[in-house]
């Protein structure tokens, strides 16, 4: 086919997928505002919440004595508990000891003297390098190590009372690492806040209430929960009263102050519930398209469509592109309820949040300021940096999540969706279909067609024309529908010639309605050859099924359409273009049947006997079973 013929075909099946969605009005206003509906909501509840008015609050100073005597006592209790049972090696409870290292130099050991006073009723040990100190902590399960820096200092230092001597200088930089073998050790019931992270950009809401409650600690802080901000405090002091010959001023460690501003309680729950009631809305109109979809396919029209060389990538296409429409629809009906200034109703403004609409944005516009802004966080940033993702990379990221799934859909439909899939027929097998044998024109009344075991062959009485082209032959038919069952059809031969009308009949369940579905192209033979004028159906599906009118009763129709609508549709899925045309073909056959006056009418309203006659007619068609 030329790209032509495929731009025709899939604007067809885009046609024939909205006008079918217009017929149903109920259906698309629960497509388009259920998922507004349900965001709604949140718009709703914007005036019953208040904005409440928070003044400038500064919080007291930390008290991190009492943070730590509280650490202190929760501890030793635990390692009480440790001893009872016989546990060693568990960081939870450690033994109430710091180790530090080197030992061997003298402003080391004057500096743990002092440490000492301000740690207890911990103690410290001294090791002679940090590698064995930190060997200590993990086996002996230390309280915590600290490993300092030796290269500024020289190890024979002299102090007198745990004091530089007069004549001394010491170079003022101290470098040392805290070992911790557990940054949470203490867990007073909840591990949401429980961490040491502290580059807020603003203050975090829900934490406030903590921070009340405990304001000795600054509410749930773990660098003070845990004591590693009082041993950092307490060895930073001792090396400056030891080097500075000076009292130190009155150190203070204390939250960041809120200023007064406008809080917001409800964008506070909105962050984790909008989303939830995004995706809630759209899931009915979700399922509803899903349900559209599966019963086109379990119909007999989509093998039709197929047969005519309509193939499954544009019905995929065509339904993803059906639903991107009024899924986008809804999301700008959700952007402007959301985005929109309701109370002063000046102006609505309005986003595209659909992904694949971003993205051809992004192309068309050659510097758009938006594609390089990085998210941001109202708490915590999602990393140190700041976080790199931006409207750019998560486009990308959702448009490749699409192409994956597109290309899971389609490997479904092609290769795994069974009878339904609507994959062409292969092409006869030499080996299961029956050799062609010289055809002879019977002379007789009745000629038998072979003998099956255990089963009754088809017999035919007729006299075979000899003067007069075949429009259909069939030659030595088979059907099973599985290997166990009672052949539908064994054997079955037969010839139709033009210029006449045939007349098939039997008992219920002999085989009619299959015989009928092989010749339409919607049910594979067994084994067998089925010619139409001279095509296979096999081999020349679209050429066989250009000859065949269709009239299987109300499944072939599309029950949505208009009666001149289903007509013209059926007319260009068979190849024609001219509207002038294909609206005499309908009209001249629907004048015949004398249902002319119906061709505005829907058909789900109408009776399907004569419509079928017609849509099998349309257009001109050579043989109408």
């Amino acid at each position: 086919m030329t790209v032509r013929s495929y731009i025709r075909k899939f604007l067809l099946m885009n046609w024939k997928n909205h006008k079918l969605q217009l017929a149903n009005p109920l259906e698309l206003l629960v497509i388009l505002l259920v998922p507004p509906l349900f965001t709604l909501v949140a718009v709703l509840m914007r005036f019953f919440i208040p904005v409440d008015h928070r003044s400038d609050t500064v919080y007291d100073p930390i008290d991190l004595d009492r943070s730590w005597m509280q650490m202190v006592e929760k501890l030793e209790k635990a390692r009480q508990v440790a001893d009872t049972y016989n546990v060693k090696g568990n960081p939870f409870t450690p033994h109430l000891v710091i180790g530090w290292a080197p030992k061997r130099y003298g402003i080391f050991q004057a500096m743990m003297r002092r440490v000492q006073k301000q740690i207890e009723p911990m103690t410290s040990v001294g090791f002679e390098d940090c590698e064995q100190m930190r060997e200590s902590v993990i086996e002996n399960s230390l309280f915590a190590g600290l490993c300092f820096d030796g290269s500024p200092f020289v190890e024979d230092q002299v102090f007198e009372e745990d004091t530089l001597e007069s004549y001394s200088n010491i170079q003022p930089m101290l470098n040392y690492t805290i070992l911790l073998p557990s940054e949470l050790r203490l867990l007073d019931g909840d591990f949401r806040m429980a961490n040491w992270m502290t580059l807020y950009n603003d203050d975090p809401h829900t934490f406030v209430l903590s921070r009340l409650n405990q304001p000795y600690e600054g509410g749930f802080v773990g660098y003070v929960r845990e004591g590693f901000i009082r041993l950092q405090k307490s060895v930073s002091e001792s090396f400056l009263v030891l080097t500075s010959h000076k009292s130190l001023p009155t150190i203070q460690i204390r939250r960041f102050p809120i200023t007064g501003r406008e809080q917001d309680p409800l964008m506070g729950n909105l962050d984790y519930g909008m989303p939830l009631i995004i995706i809630i809305g759209f899931l009915f109109p979700a399922q509803l398209f899903v349900w559209q979809v599966v019963s086109e396919k379990q119909s007999q029209v989509r093998q039709f469509l197929i047969n005519m060389n309509i193939g499954n990538l544009i019905h995929f296409v065509s339904w993803y592109l059906k639903g991107l429409i009024y899924e986008m629809i809804s999301s700008l009906i959700i952007a402007a309820l959301l985005k929109g200034n309701i109370h002063a109703l000046r102006y609505v403004s309005y986003a595209l949040p659909n992904v694949v609409a971003t993205l051809v944005i992004e192309f068309l516009i050659e510097r758009e300021s938006i594609v390089h802004i990085t998210w941001e966080d109202s708490g915590y940033r999602l990393n140190y940096d700041g976080g790199h993702i931006t409207v750019t990379s998560s486009t990308w990221i959702f448009m490749l999540n699409s192409l994956v799934y597109c290309a899971i859909g389609l490997y479904v439909d092609m290769w795994r969706g069974g009878d339904r899939s609507g994959k062409k027929m292969k092409k006869p097998n030499t080996n299961a279909s029956v050799q062609e044998d010289p055809y002879h024109e019977r002379g007789d009344s009745f000629t038998h067609q072979g003998q099956a075991i255990g089963v009754n062959s088809t017999k035919i009485y007729e006299v075979e024309p000899s003067h007069r082209r075949f429009k259909l032959k069939i030659k030595k038919l088979c059907k099973r529908f599985a290997t166990n069952d009672r052949p539908a059809l064994n054997l079955f031969s037969w010839n139709v010639y033009e210029n006449e009308v045939t007349v098939l009949m039997g008992h219920n369940g002999c085989g009619k309605s299959t015989l009928l579905k092989i010749l339409a192209g919607l049910v594979e033979p067994s084994r067998g050859t089925v010619m139409i004028s001279s095509h296979n159906i096999q081999t020349e599906r679209k050429a066989a099924s250009m000859e065949l009118g269709i009239a299987f009763g109300h499944d072939m129709l599309l029950t949505g359409f208009t009666v001149i609508d289903y007509l013209r549709f059926i007319c260009r899925v068979k190849g024609l273009h001219n509207n002038i045309e294909i609206d005499g073909q309908c009209s001249y056959f629907l004048n015949v049947l004398q249902i002319g006056g119906l061709k505005t009418k829907r058909i789900r309203t109408l009776t399907d006997r004569d419509l079928c006659l017609v849509a099998s007619a349309v257009p001109s068609s050579v043989i109408v079973p």
